[in-house]
């Protein structure tokens, strides 16, 4: 009687399990435990590194927005900030030295400009003082030198002449006036050739330098 009673409480518990695998709740979730069972049945594979390239290929560069800005703590400088910052002190801004500074290099230009002018126009005087002065130098020689020709010819002629007339009213008026002539150049001569040495020292003392009279021509 007892083994009768165990086998009916088996039938029933079998036909309970069998209606409940019938129905439609039973049915999906059989189905997906099945699914997922296949899921992890099957490997899954391993990805593919990333490279540089395919990391540079999802970067975009964005411009740093206003709240970006704000939100790390970075100062960002617009139009409509820019007096509240300076307000502040918190700007670094320029006092106007690098134009001063600028200012002062053009002023040190036009002075330095100006200076080499003067320079020049001192050189050109001082050169030009000592040219003509050896030029006088050199055509006073030349002149004692055409007399020095000039005269024993008119001696010559003063002593050859016979006429004693043409001879004291020709001659001699054109030998004493070449004698004269020569007596005075011969002692300007020396003044003159004096003064060459004079101009350079004044010109020294003036601050020329010694190349400005190099090469110019010696009397």
């Amino acid at each position: 009687m007892r083994q009768l009673n165990t086998a009916g409480r088996l039938g029933v518990g079998a036909t309970l399990v069998a209606a409940l695998l019938l129905l439609p709740g039973s049915n999906r979730a059989a189905a997906q435990e099945s699914k997922s069972s296949a899921r992890a049945a099957t490997p899954t594979p391993t990805p593919r590194p990333r490279t540089l390239g395919d990391i540079a290929k999802t970067l975009k560069l964005r411009p740093p927005s206003r709240q970006a800005g704000a939100a790390s703590g970075a100062i960002v400088i617009t139009d409509s900030n820019l007096e509240e910052y300076a307000a502040k002190g918190g700007l670094t801004t320029a006092s106007g030295q690098p134009a001063q500074r600028g200012g002062q290099a053009s002023t040190v230009n036009v002075q330095q400009a100006q200076a080499d002018a003067k320079q020049e126009a001192k050189r050109k005087a001082w050169r030009s003082m000592y040219q003509r002065q050896a030029q006088l130098v050199s055509s006073i020689k030349s002149r004692i030198k055409a007399l020095d020709e000039q005269i024993p010819g008119l001696w010559r002629q003063f002593y050859a002449w016979d006429d004693p007339a043409y001879r004291d009213g020709v001659i001699k008026p054109k030998l004493d006036k070449s004698l004269n002539e020569r007596n005075a150049l011969a002692k300007r001569l020396p003044n003159e050739e004096a003064k060459l040495p004079e101009i350079l020292d004044r010109a020294r003392r003036d601050g020329a330098l010694p190349g400005w009279f190099r090469d110019l021509p010696k009397p």
